[in-house]
């Protein structure tokens, strides 16, 4: 899993201009920022950075129409390097490009799946198919290289970071938000907590949330 920070210390404080962040060095900020970046992966179950994924193992699946889904670990799907097909300690590898040089498999616009038609059934090794129906009735598995992630960081997935890292804040003017106020005499109040932040964030998080495996 290829970790990293969504979101740098300088973003935290120019996105939150009304927290006082002097208390905090930089370095507790930027492990506060850590620990919800972490979160983000686990509530995804997937880190958002582009990275190569090498022999993935998922269970092969076929549409009604008889082409092999492939639902990898990590989205969106940039390339797919090797399709191989595995049965026990039988494999076969698929071929990826046809005498063009054009690749046999699509990736659609979600870019969450690898679709494989089953009139390009081209496989090199051990396990015979004539099409991919079959893998319905055994336990056949895929064996997928691919490149996947995100060279941007989405905004949403950062607005969600910053939104936990205030969640996380311990010190409470860091964290709450601002309850009354009064004009003369300033008075300011604060709620204790916000359970409303950790909310937020995730109604964010579920747009990038796979379901599929």
């Amino acid at each position: 899993m290829n970790k990293a920070n969504y979101i740098s210390v300088s973003e935290l404080k120019e996105w939150n201009p009304n927290m006082d962040f002097t208390k905090h060095s930089t370095t507790v900020l930027s492990g506060i920022i850590t620990r919800a970046s972490d979160f983000v992966d686990e509530y995804l179950n997937y880190s958002l950075k582009v990275e190569d994924i090498t022999d993935e193992t998922c269970q092969a699946n076929a549409d009604t129409n008889g082409d092999l889904i492939i639902f990898t670990k990590k989205v969106p799907i940039i390339s797919v390097s090797a399709i191989e097909l595995k049965l026990g300690t039988y494999t076969s590898n698929l071929s990826l490009v046809d005498g063009n040089g054009d690749p046999k498999y699509d990736i659609p616009d979600s870019q969450r799946h690898i679709r494989y038609p089953y009139s390009q059934i081209e496989l090199t090794g051990t396990v015979s198919l004539t099409n991919f129906f079959t893998v319905r009735l055994r336990a056949y598995y895929i064996r997928v290289s691919y490149r996947a992630g995100y060279s941007t960081i989405p905004s949403g997935i950062k607005d969600a970071t910053n939104l936990i890292s205030l969640s996380n804040m311990r010190r409470p003017s860091t964290f709450q938000r601002l309850r009354s106020a009064t004009q003369g005499a300033i008075s300011v109040g604060y709620n204790t907590r916000n359970p409303e932040l950790m909310k937020e964030a995730k109604e964010i998080l579920n747009k990038y949330r796979k379901n599929t495996y």
